[in-house]
């Protein structure tokens, strides 16, 4: 299977370097239509380059020397063998070639490591069986190379001659490169300190040391949250109809680098910031409805304890008045009074059922 070797300027919104061509799984990216992101692409110069490769923005540039060949295989090859391995555009090579092509592919070297490799990987990613014999007696070989990358058990597969040493398997398979950061921590076996550590503490206050870890990091998450879909500040320039949140430099997004509107690669959600732009408005009515209604709760309940004032201190004003008015001893108009008080009741009639009852 042929490639096309056409130059190419740009690759994934990347810069293709100036006399340079696509190489290994970019070229196969390319050439297959692949929709998925090639993390590490790779080119070969026109020229030489000391050293044999140079790192040159996100690519990865080769020496002339090192130009593959135009065909399927020899992409797929240059890519096991240069490359960083990249399961995901692996399986997505894999389903995109047919059979055929992939057995030619193997029928043409069974027992080399690079073709062993592949073919495990695309018989364990695809679940497909190719018509082709099992590898001849040959040494077994791991699939990752131990001392690039962190890897699993291995299981030895007969008809491959390959010791699976993968993570996961071909649903779900992680790969850990075998950093020098990562080595270092390795090496200093954090989990060995750890079981020291907690030897020495307390049952509870190991208990209590997680617990607030994870308090801490369930605030954490939730900050972060909150920040992507926050408000907006009145700094920012955000319209509730596109949903869109523009950088300015009160913006979580502003240390991103981004301007204007968010390039595809870093697109806000426009449903998700405007439902909660809403929300936040409904909110905020609420709060200021609440609010209002007590403020004039708080205006009747003061008018009407001035007014309960008021009245009691006019009724107290009347009570005085009376009681000054009232004649004392020493006045004349007392015993009159204290003779009027002392009349007898004049004779009246109350009916009680029917019947006329004369009391006095």
């Amino acid at each position: 299977m042929r490639l096309k070797s056409a130059n190419v300027t740009t690759f994934q919104e990347n810069i293709v370097p100036s006399g340079t061509k696509l190489a290994g799984l970019a070229a196969l990216a390319r050439a297959l239509a692949i929709q998925a992101p090639v993390r590490r692409p790779s080119c070969i110069s026109e020229k030489h380059i000391r050293g044999s490769r140079r790192q040159e923005d996100a690519w990865t540039v080769f020496d002339r020397r090192y130009w593959p060949g135009d065909t399927f295989a020899d992409h797929l090859t240059f890519a096991l063998r240069h490359e960083d391995i990249d399961l995901l555009i692996l399986k997505r090579v894999f389903e995109a070639v047919s059979p055929n092509t992939m057995a030619a592919f193997v029928r043409a070297a069974p027992s080399g490591n690079t073709t062993r490799r592949a073919w495990f990987l695309y018989e364990a990613f695809t679940d497909r069986t190719l018509r082709v014999s099992d590898a001849p007696e040959a040494a077994a070989l791991d699939l990752l190379d131990p001392k690039a990358y962190f890897t699993g058990k291995p299981r030895l597969s007969k008809r491959h001659r390959v010791r699976d040493n993968l993570l996961g398997t071909g649903r779900f398979c992680p790969v850990i490169r075998r950093t020098t950061a990562l080595a270092d921590l390795v090496a200093r076996d954090v989990a060995k300190e750890a079981a020291q550590t907690i030897g020495r503490t307390g049952a509870h206050l190991v208990a209590r040391a997680a617990s607030f870890m994870l308090l801490a990091d369930s605030r954490a998450s939730f900050e972060k949250v909150s920040c992507i879909c926050n408000p907006i500040s009145q700094d920012s320039d955000w319209t509730p109809e596109r949903g869109l949140l523009c950088s300015t430099a009160a913006s979580p997004w502003a240390d991103q680098g981004i301007s204007g509107r968010p390039r595809s690669a870093t697109q806000v959600s426009v449903r998700t910031v405007a439902e909660a732009a809403h929300a936040r408005a409904r909110i905020r009515q609420g709060g200021a409805a609440w609010q209002a209604a007590m403020a004039e709760s708080e205006a009747v309940r003061g008018h009407r304890c001035e007014q309960s004032e008021a009245r009691c201190g006019a009724g107290s004003a009347r009570g005085v008045a009376a009681r000054g008015q009232r004649p004392a001893e020493g006045d004349p108009e007392f015993p009159s009074r204290q003779a009027h008080a002392r009349k007898p009741m004049r004779s009246r009639s109350i009916w009680v059922f029917g019947s006329r009852t004369a009391h006095r």
